[in-house]
């Protein structure tokens, strides 16, 4: 299976995300600014590659439609960087979105490997995520500044917690 065939990996990974969890939950409040501000420049930096590599190709049919959402993205990313609260509130509902994704399809995964010793611990680890959605929910926009960082970071640990669990166990055969 998987996690057999690559438990190497699944541990190397499991240790990054425990330690990015654990420094993401000591400082909430950098880390959500440090994310909304990397998202930002991400998408300035890939704004202006999107514009310079349509321009090259600017005669070419649908390029007024690919120098648009090229400009979008730049436009977006100066956005995010100029006004990090907007962008920190508008990303806490993405990051609202997102944990409940993960969560249904961490569920879904534990679901297909239930034989393996300590799945349940990715059934919870779905179930968590989808709980931090609702806390968002709940507590959105006052929370937000604090709450990126901090779910993100409790997110990252249950999920490295899970791996190495998992990779650690011996698979049925």
């Amino acid at each position: 299976m998987v996690i057999e065939h690559n438990r190497t990996l699944y541990i190397i990974e499991a240790l990054l995300l425990i330690i990015l969890g654990l420094i993401a939950i000591a400082v909430p409040g950098i880390v959500t600014l440090s994310l909304e501000l990397l998202f930002g420049w991400l998408l300035v930096i890939g704004g202006i590659f999107q514009i310079f590599r349509t321009w090259r190709v600017r005669h070419e049919k649908g390029s007024g439609w690919l120098m648009a959402s090229s400009l979008l993205t730049l436009i977006l990313g100066v956005l995010l960087l100029a006004n990090p609260i907007v962008g920190i509130l508008s990303l806490t509902m993405i990051l609202m979105i997102y944990f409940f994704v993960i969560g249904i399809s961490q569920l879904a995964w534990s679901w297909q490997i239930r034989g393996m010793p300590n799945w349940w611990l990715l059934t919870l680890n779905g179930i968590l995520s989808i709980a931090m959605a609702g806390i968002l929910w709940a507590s959105w926009p006052e929370s937000a500044v604090w709450a990126i960082g901090l779910l993100f970071g409790i997110n990252l640990l249950f999920t490295g917690s899970a791996l190495l669990s998992l990779s650690w166990q011996k698979e049925p055969s």
